[in-house]
């Protein structure tokens, strides 16, 4: 939340890499930013400012035009939904809990009757 600045002097002009390590508080625990997207290459002459090389910026990448709505005749799919693995479980237990109640049900009305 706070910068802290920091400085250097530099004995002979030249293209140093400058990094940064940030530290940030996370639930109590110390966590650190750090790598090649916090490190610089500056270059430093006498008499003149300090030339910063920044990184290469890439464009953002912009989505496809959506495709116009079409009105389309309703037919019969040509494939089965996938539902993932969760929605089959589902299935299965919910058919398989219907099947036992629907057994003993009949199963209890059968031996009632002898």
């Amino acid at each position: 939340s706070t910068a802290v600045g920091q400085t250097h002097q530099y004995a002979a002009a030249g293209t140093y890499t400058i990094s940064a390590t940030a530290h940030f508080d996370v639930n109590g625990e110390d966590k650190t930013a750090n790598g090649p997207q916090c490190s610089k290459n500056v270059t430093f002459s006498p008499n003149t400012p300090p030339v910063v090389t920044p990184p290469p910026v890439t464009p953002p990448s912009t989505p496809p035009p959506a495709a116009p709505p079409t009105t389309t005749v309703s037919s019969a799919p040509t494939s089965l939904i996938n539902v993932g693995p969760g929605n089959v479980a589902l299935l299965f237990g919910a058919v398989t809990a219907i099947s036992a109640v629907a057994y003993r049900y009949l199963l209890s009305r059968r031996l009632s009757r002898q």
